[in-house]
């Protein structure tokens, strides 16, 4: 994580020097000049995107606008998001704009980490919200061909990073399927 977001230093020391606009150009320089290094070559794509949402969310920005960008900055790409049962990682996902899923979903107490450690939801996943019997118990199980448009129906769905990552839960016959889904912001 440390050399994916090696901007984040390098922004905030500009940041609490006396001439901070100076301080901010000699900033953008050095990070331009790591971002070339191989060590550094993702934390420079997430440079860029900070910058786009620098221009986005703060047209004139401020010093004061920029500090509170770079507290609250989230970035996914390249990231994967690790899923726990009772603590014990059972898969990691690729978080991407296409949904990626994950099968073999028991019942248990789940958790959703960044592959960088920062935990991002946990709690119960339920037979009701896993087993189909559980789930749909009105619902006779469906021939296979119609079986797919019955599976496309979650029973739950957990919005990560405000609303910027979705997992849907799905129903199985002995198991269930989480589907990730990296939401881009324009959509």
């Amino acid at each position: 994580m440390e050399k994916d977001l090696y901007f984040i230093p390098v922004l905030s020391r500009a940041l609490e020097q006396p001439d901070s606009s100076e301080a901010l150009g000699e900033a953008f320089k050095e990070i331009e000049r790591l971002g070339r290094l191989e060590p550094h070559r993702q934390g420079y794509v997430h440079f860029l995107e900070f910058m786009k949402e620098v221009q986005r969310k703060v047209p004139q920005a401020s010093m004061e606008g920029l500090s509170r960008l770079l507290a609250e900055f989230k970035p996914t790409k390249g990231l994967k998001l690790v899923v726990k049962l009772e603590g014990k990682p059972i898969g990691s996902i690729p978080l991407s704009g296409e949904p990626t899923s994950l099968d073999g979903i028991l019942p248990g107490n789940y958790s959703f980490e960044l592959d960088t450690g920062r935990l991002l939801w946990e709690g119960p996943l339920s037979s009701q919200e896993i087993l189909w019997f559980e789930a749909f118990p009105d619902e006779n199980l469906k021939l296979a061909a119609e079986t797919e448009a019955a599976a496309r129906k979650p029973t739950r769905q957990i919005e990560l990073l405000d609303g910027e990552v979705t997992v849907k839960v799905f129903p199985g016959i002995s198991a269930g399927r989480l589907e990730v889904r990296q939401v881009s912001k324009n959509e």
